[in-house]
């Protein structure tokens, strides 16, 4: 599995490449949101992960399930596209992605 850390404005995160484009992921207090363009001035002490495909919308991994659930994306980055893994585990579940 190839990835590496980048960093967009004030957001740094891990990028997964995958046989075809990649899925990253932001790992931050729970007080910021990697879609707004500064993080927020106060902290919660509390973690939240984000994850997007192709640098599209950050999307908290909570609604997907959580990080154990994203780790197992990760096993097939030499099989398949990122996008097809995001459609098959990410779109196709019941989880609410807008939050």
């Amino acid at each position: 599995m190839k990835s590496e850390k980048l960093k967009e404005g004030w957001v740094e995160f891990e990028r997964y490449y995958f046989k075809e484009g990649y899925i990253d992921r932001f790992m931050t207090d729970q007080a910021n949101d990697p879609n707004r363009n500064n993080p927020n001035t106060i902290q919660f002490n509390a973690s939240a992960s984000y994850i997007r495909l192709n640098d599209g919308k950050w999307i908290n991994t909570r609604a997907i399930g959580g990080m154990p659930y994203f780790i197992q994306l990760l096993r097939f980055t030499e099989e398949y596209t990122a996008k097809e893994v995001w459609n098959v585990f990410i779109e196709k579940q019941q989880f609410n992605l807008t939050r």
